[in-house]
């Protein structure tokens, strides 16, 4: 299942129906996962690094390009997770002008508080063997999968209780979440892509903030007592979740586009 948010009412340049914001199952799915294995979440040894092999440091290596691993006092070894390839960094420039204060990194990152007083790094490892991870992000259906299956291998999660996505009271309040089919992540970036107009400089100009957007009042219109529900949408008194009340429904008939005259 998929998700969108709508605007209800016009207001912050957006118009009534704009499909503020399009979550597919991956969305959704990595969102709940990001949550559950925060390095955050995994505390940290008597060193103040994160504990090796916990669920945290296995999402990022299942997720992450590279990892990093200490190999001396001021040397670090990068290993290309997904092609193999290794090569070795440290306080002297590379070939590619690359480098690293290795002591100097470590300690910000052992310094760096979150906004509890919290230790903020994704470090894991002890002192002169810590490790960690960076690069590109891969969060493809695979990748998921295999996230979930540690998961639940790790903890009583199951991702069939993980389907929704995280929306908040002011979301719930203000705009309308509609279930819907699952689509892929470029539709996704369609879903919410702007009506945009080149000017005879070559520069592009936002004419509409969204280009497409849906009837929400129609959808609802097929739900049982659909008066007192549009009345509740529109009432910013309540939060009204229509995951609750409704079956996901097909995209394809219901979104439509905005015509702006060339």
């Amino acid at each position: 299942m998929a998700e969108l948010l709508l605007k209800v009412g016009s207001g912050s340049g957006y118009e009534d129906g704009d499909i503020l914001v399009a979550v597919n199952n991956i969305d959704i799915l990595r969102c709940h996962a990001e949550h559950i294995a925060s390095p955050r979440r995994a505390g940290v040894n008597k060193d103040g690094w994160r504990p090796t092999d916990s669920l945290a440091e296995i999402v990022l290596r299942l997720t992450r390009e590279y990892r990093f691993e200490r190999i001396s006092k001021f040397e670090i070894m990068r290993i290309n997770q997904w092609t193999g390839e290794q090569d070795i960094l440290g306080p002297k420039p590379n070939s590619r002008g690359e480098y690293i204060d290795v002591p100097l990194y470590l300690a910000r990152c052992k310094s760096a508080r979150a906004e509890d007083g919290g230790p903020k790094h994704a470090i894991f490892g002890t002192d002169m063997h810590e490790r960690w991870y960076g690069g590109a992000v891969a969060w493809d259906e695979r990748t998921i999968s295999r996230v979930w299956d540690e998961i639940e291998d790790r903890t009583k999660l199951r991702r069939q209780d993980h389907l929704r996505w995280p929306w908040g009271r002011l979301e719930l309040r203000h705009m309308l979440v509609l279930p819907c089919d699952d689509f892929t992540s470029d539709q996704a970036r369609i879903l919410v892509e702007p009506i945009t107009i080149q000017k005879p400089d070559g520069t592009v100009e936002v004419v509409r903030k969204r280009k497409r957007f849906i009837e929400w009042r129609d959808v609802v219109s097929r739900i049982p007592n659909a008066r007192r529900l549009v009345d509740a949408i529109l009432d910013r008194n309540y939060h009204v979740d229509m995951r609750d009340t409704m079956n996901p429904v097909q995209i394809g008939n219901i979104v439509r586009e905005k015509i702006w005259p060339l």
